[in-house]
């Protein structure tokens, strides 16, 4: 199964993030590709295909952001990174743990 950036992912972390009490946001974030290439990874790859959008030929990445008083950078998460964190046989819940637990600082 393969997991993409999207907008209803994003709007279901939040949700999870709220439900556990976590103060972090999620956005959804689109970029041109030398953009992407500066700020996320400077090797785009065929495993980062799911990042890009074609039909308005933008990269797309979750932004995650942390309250001002852990005194820490936003974190960006790619495609790549999400289907990395899955295994196969996750129901949602562990898969959104998995998730937490990586940008947890």
């Amino acid at each position: 199964m393969k997991i993409a950036v999207t907008k209803v992912f994003v709007k279901e972390l939040n949700k999870y993030l709220k439900m556990n009490n976590i103060p972090y946001k999620a956005f959804y974030s689109t970029c041109n590709i030398d953009e992407y290439a500066w700020k996320i990874s400077p090797f785009i790859t065929d495993n980062m295909v799911l990042d890009y959008l074609s039909n308005i030929g933008v990269m797309r990445y979750i932004t995650i952001v942390y309250p001002s008083e852990y005194y820490a950078m936003d974190k960006y998460i790619t495609s790549l990174e999400l289907n990395n964190l899955y295994t196969v046989g996750d129901n949602i819940s562990e898969y959104m743990r998995k998730v937490i637990d990586y940008i947890s600082i």
